[in-house]
């Protein structure tokens, strides 16, 4: 290859992964989100603390009213096991969420089953009406507590513009 098609193409190429690899990043799913059939299913949040109140929302983005069949409309399992933590009764009554409506629940990480808090780790949200809604969420103790990225676009940012350092220092160092 030439050394001006090289100089050329390089930064080319650079720059088309740097691009794909910011929308990527901007259009990864969260953790603790799913959706599915215009419903949402997600937290408030990625990681808590012990404790920590956890805020479930279900939301209806579909254009049509969801009839559900129970309250509520989804559980908590530990993520290795599938053990479930949360919720203890299920409420046999059938209620309906109107588009652009949410239903929020909170919980305190009391487990009723067995009358303690749950344990640090990984668990499992998901919908019991047969949706496929999955998400996940972590608890940890206070120590562990690692503060989440606040947004994908600043990473993204970031790494758009260090690659854009890299490709002016590199023009500079073959012009000296």
């Amino acid at each position: 290859m030439s050394k001006n098609l090289k100089e050329k193409t390089v930064p080319k190429v650079v720059m088309s992964l740097l691009i794909l690899t910011a929308i990527g990043l901007i259009s990864q799913p969260q953790m603790a989100k799913a959706e599915e059939h215009g419903l949402l299913l997600e937290t408030d949040k990625n990681i808590y603390t012990m404790g920590e109140n956890i805020t479930i929302i279900l939301t209806n983005n579909g254009n049509e009213v969801v009839e559900i069949g129970g309250y509520p409309g989804w559980e908590i399992l530990t993520y290795a096991e599938g053990e479930h933590v949360c919720p203890v009764i299920y409420a046999s009554l059938l209620w309906e969420l109107d588009p652009e409506e949410s239903d929020t629940f909170v919980w305190d990480q009391y487990n009723l089953l067995n009358s303690t808090f749950v344990e640090p780790g990984t668990y499992t949200l998901k919908d019991v009406q047969g949706w496929g809604l999955v998400a996940s969420f972590e608890i940890v103790t206070a120590g562990d507590v690692i503060p989440e990225f606040p947004s994908a676009a600043i990473l993204s940012l970031f790494m758009v513009s260090l690659t854009f350092i890299v490709v002016l220092a590199e023009k500079c160092n073959e012009k000296h």
